[in-house]
């Protein structure tokens, strides 16, 4: 039995996906790398858990992950609006 992806094929029809092109769509899904970076950045605690330097006499602790709060929105704002 024949894949309905083989069938397309053979009549030279690219599947498209979300109204793209399927190669489109595979360029596109590198930008979601981007979205490991908080993850990464917040993953140990023990690397940012100090009080020195303070920030407005808020320790580092509190400051760095309250960093992360802008730049995970700016990350996942690129990357919505990258691969939209």
């Amino acid at each position: 039995m024949r894949c309905i992806h083989e069938s397309f094929a053979e009549k030279g029809v690219d599947l498209v996906r979300n109204g793209r092109p399927r190669s489109e769509n595979r360029d596109k899904r590198w930008w979601n790398l981007l979205l490991l970076l908080p993850f990464l950045g917040l993953l140990f605690p023990q690397l940012y858990a100090s009080d020195a330097p303070r920030l407005f006499g808020w320790p580092f602790f509190y400051w760095y992950q309250f960093i992360w709060l802008f730049i995970t929105a700016a990350i996942v704002t690129t990357v919505y609006r990258a691969t939209r």
